[in-house]
C-alpha cells in the first residue's frame, strides 16, 4: 500500500490463502466477505517519524488483507470511498492523530475518534457546480477554485459541492499517481508534484471546514513538520 494508490508490495514474501478453505462456513454478511466490495485501507503501525502516521489508499474489489490493515468498506461507509480517502490523507487529521498517539499504532479508537466535518445529502444541481470548479483545478486555476468552493464552506453541514470536490480532487491524485508506474519505495512517500498540488487544494479546503485560515494552517503546518 502507499499513499492514495493500492501498489503492488516493495518488500516481503508472497503468501497465498485457499479462498475456499478461508470462506466455508462464514456467513455472506461477515467480515470475510469484505472482500467483494472496494475499500479505503489504512496502516495499522506506522511510526512516529514516518512521513505520515495514517498511510490510506484504495483497496480493489477482490482483494484480501492481513491484520496489518485496516479498513472501511464501500458498503459500510456514509461518505464515498474518494471523499473518505481525502479526508484520512490530509494534513489536518495526520496532525490531530500525532496529537494523541503515543506509540507506532494506529489502533481502531483512535481512528474512530478522528474528526470528520458535518456533511449533508448531495443534491442533483451539485453535480454542476463541483464540475464547474473541476474544471477550474484542471487548468490549472486552484486559486479560483477554491474561492469557489469556499462559498460553500460557511456553514455546517457542507452540502454536496463540497463532498464532490474533494472527491473529485481524490480521484484526480489517484489518476495521477497511476501514471508514475512501478516506483521505488523511497518515491512513495512522496506525491509526484501534480498531484501534491491537488493535496494542497484539499488541505486547503479542509482547513477552511474547520475554521482554520491560511495563516492558521500554515503555522500548523510548521508544527506539524516539527512532530516529525
Amino acid at each position: 500500500m502507499a499513499f492514495a494508490v493500492h501498489r503492488d508490495a516493495s518488500q516481503g514474501e508472497p503468501r497465498y490463502l485457499d479462498t475456499e478453505r478461508y470462506l466455508h462456513g462464514k456467513s455472506l454478511d461477515s467480515k470475510a466477505y469484505h472482500h467483494r466490495w472496494p475499500r479505503v485501507g489504512f496502516q495499522r503501525s506506522s511510526p512516529q517519524n514516518n512521513f505520515r502516521r495514517i498511510v490510506a489508499a484504495t483497496i480493489p474489489a477482490g482483494e484480501f488483507c492481513f491484520d496489518t490493515i485496516s479498513y472501511v468498506p464501500e458498503h459500510k461507509s456514509r461518505l464515498s470511498l474518494t471523499e473518505l480517502l481525502s479526508l484520512l490523507n490530509s494534513r489536518l487529521l495526520d496532525w490531530y492523530f500525532r496529537l494523541g498517539s503515543s506509540n507506532s499504532k494506529v489502533n481502531e479508537y483512535q481512528f474512530n475518534n478522528l474528526p470528520v466535518p458535518s456533511f449533508s445529502e448531495r443534491q442533483p444541481q451539485d453535480g454542476a457546480v463541483a464540475a464547474r470548479i473541476l474544471a477550474l483545478v484542471d487548468e490549472g486555476s486552484h486559486e479560483e477554485a477554491f474561492q469557489q468552493v469556499r462559498r460553500h464552506c460557511s456553514t455546517p453541514p457542507f452540502g454536496g459541492v463540497v463532498r464532490l470536490t474533494l472527491a473529485g480532487l481524490a480521484e484526480r491524485i489517484i489518476a495521477a499517481e497511476t501514471r508514475r508506474g512501478p516506483i521505488s519505495r523511497r518515491q512513495r512517500a512522496q506525491l509526484s508534484d501534480g498531484a501534491d498540488a491537488l493535496q494542497r487544494l484539499i488541505d486547503r479546503i479542509l482547513f477552511t471546514l474547520a475554521g482554520i485560515d491560511d495563516d492558521e494552517a500554515e503555522r500548523l503546518g510548521r508544527r506539524l513538520e516539527a512532530m516529525l
